[in-house]
């Protein structure tokens, strides 16, 4: 008698990176089996038509891309992963300035002795409201923002806490815009500086070393 063995494969719905909140949905999917080692063909469907496959739900390797993937050769039970692409960027994610983030799992900072810090982004804020880039705990440790109000609005803040105190810093120059802009905070051993399209904008000195610890 033929002895005949059924794989199971399970296929899960994520979104990429690791908490990352957008609009783009869980994709729907379904399990699936084949009757022996080999390949199969899995589905994916949602508000897109753009699917990311991974081998693992965080760090996994990319597979391929499609509402449609086909295996790798398997002989036993094994999981994939898909992620939902925004269709009109392609992108993973599109932040639409009101209330989506991304999280960085497992950084943090536990002393009050850096000396060193660069952040930076690619932006495009089309008025002045106030719009948080990236946030580590800005009376902690740092924030670079654009800034929402008085002289300063529509242009860079780079907030730091040292220990010479908190110090908000503000660039010269605006870039509420609507046009693309690469914005950078970097703070270098009491030395905050804020560099818009890749030329220093603005600089002051401040403290020996950043973080509350």
């Amino acid at each position: 008698m033929r002895t005949q063995y059924i794989f199971v494969i399970t296929f899960l719905s994520i979104i990429l990176p690791n908490y990352l909140f957008s609009q783009c949905p869980d994709p729907t999917t379904n399990d699936n089996e084949i009757c022996g080692p080999g390949t199969a063909e899995l589905t994916a469907s949602g508000s897109t038509s753009i699917y990311g496959w991974y081998d693992a739900a965080t760090n996994g390797q990319f597979l391929g891309i499609g509402s449609s993937f086909n295996t790798p050769y398997i002989s036993s039970t094994t999981s994939f992963y898909t992620a939902a692409y925004d269709a009109a960027t392609k992108d993973i994610i599109t932040l639409d300035g009101n209330d989506d983030y991304i999280a960085i799992e497992n950084y943090s900072y536990n002393l009050n002795t850096y000396t060193e810090v660069t952040v930076e982004a690619w932006v495009k804020p089309t008025n002045g409201n106030p719009q948080v880039i990236a946030s580590f705990d800005r009376s902690e440790y740092w924030r670079l923002e654009i800034a929402g109000s008085g002289a300063g609005q529509g242009q860079v803040g780079w907030d730091i806490f040292t220990n010479a105190g908190q110090l908000d810093f503000g660039s010269n120059t605006r870039v509420d815009d609507g046009e693309w802009h690469h914005v950078a905070g970097v703070y270098d051993n009491g030395t905050v500086s804020i560099y818009i399209d890749g030329e220093l904008d603005a600089t002051t000195n401040v403290g020996t070393a950043f973080g509350s610890g």
